[in-house]
């Protein structure tokens, strides 16, 4: 069957079936590059936008954030739908969108944010989450952005976001 010509609504990005990714309960990793070698997340001013887009993204779109960091040039983090309704594919790219939107106007100079593709990773059982949640926190310490991954202020685990709704 031929594609269509328009600009589907749901997300082009994926590899697998998408209602993999629409499973309550099922966590995916995401890695999320900037565009070309930029590095626009050093900015601590373009960093703190891109945390309050991931944060409010949350709730809206129906997905948790196990944890995230905002490293200079890229964004890890750990998506989880917390209904069938909710996609953590549609989620990161509704998040991208609105990063984008935010940091255009508060005048970041690059019309263009971020790569067009992203690496996933759906979280399985044999997968153990604590351990790729530290690897996430423990990025910084790694890139020697710092001493300890609390002392990060782009990165974290945050409060659910169903007990803000």
């Amino acid at each position: 069957m031929p594609r269509p010509f328009w600009p589907s609504s749901e997300p082009t990005n994926r590899r697998l079936d998408p209602d993999l990714y629409r499973i309550s309960g099922q966590p995916c990793s995401f890695t999320i590059r900037a565009y070309g070698r930029l590095r626009p997340f050093a900015e601590p001013r373009f960093a703190a936008i891109a945390q309050q887009c991931l944060l409010e993204s949350r709730a809206r779109y129906g997905c948790e954030v196990d944890a995230y960091c905002i490293m200079p040039d890229h964004v890890h983090l750990v998506a989880t739908p917390f209904t069938d309704r909710a996609s953590s594919l549609t989620f990161v790219d509704r998040f991208k969108g609105l990063t984008s939107f935010r940091l255009g106007r508060a005048g970041s100079g690059n019309s263009k944010v971020w790569q067009p593709r992203y690496h996933d990773h759906l979280i399985g059982p044999d997968d153990v989450l604590e351990r790729i949640i530290e690897y996430i926190l423990d990025n910084p310490v790694r890139q020697s952005l710092c001493l300890q991954p609390e002392d990060y202020p782009w990165s974290g685990i945050p409060p659910p976001a169903r007990a803000a709704k």
